[in-house]
């Protein structure tokens, strides 16, 4: 009958409305990560990036932040736990706009420094200071690179408290070559 008919349309369209409000009204805006720093130094190549993926990527640890759009990267042979102060570097590759970054991560201290703070590279014969003014990926990143460097060359770090106190860091050669090696991987992924 006309009746039924009107009143299975009815249920129909109240239905197919009552869906399509829902997949309108469901759906939440894609989440738009914070566009990066115009810096050049983070800057990775399309080679870069696949001889990182493909050969060195099996030595790190590989974590995915969906809501920045980056894969993290730390070397898998980094001690769990340890009784000397170091810095764990972490290398961010930021995929979606081709740039990577370094994050340097304290381990071992009872309370992480804050900017600015000062750290004291020395050997018998030489002494120069690095100070850290930011933790921004650019302060991570030239601060990284002096540790880098002085760890070449075989300095003694320090780590120099607002109370002028002094905190052995990388007393552990182990320690020392795990931080050049990611440094070095780094470097190579950003085309230093």
């Amino acid at each position: 009958t006309p009746t039924t008919i009107k009143i299975k349309l009815m249920k129909f369209s109240s239905i197919l409305f009552l869906l399509l409000f829902l997949l309108l009204f469901s759906c939440q805006p894609a989440f738009k990560a914070p566009a990066p720093p115009a810096d050049t130094r983070f800057h990775t190549t399309p080679p870069s990036k696949i001889y990182f993926n493909n050969i060195r990527s099996t030595s790190y640890t590989i974590t995915t932040d969906e809501a920045t759009q980056t894969n993290q990267y730390q070397l898998r042979k980094w001690p769990d736990t340890s009784t000397t102060p170091f810095l764990l570097p972490v290398i961010i590759d930021n995929w979606l706009y081709d740039q990577a970054y370094l994050q340097l991560k304290w381990v071992a201290l009872e309370e992480e420094p804050k900017p600015p703070f000062r750290v004291r590279a020395y050997t018998q014969t030489t002494e120069q200071y690095f100070s850290v003014e930011d933790w921004t990926w650019s302060g991570q990143h030239d601060f990284g690179q002096q540790l880098y460097g002085a760890l070449l060359s075989g300095q003694k770090l320090q780590l120099i408290k607002a109370d002028s106190s002094q905190i052995p860091l990388f007393e552990d050669d182990a320690l020392r070559s795990l931080f050049r090696i990611t440094l070095q991987d780094y470097q190579k992924l950003t085309e230093k």
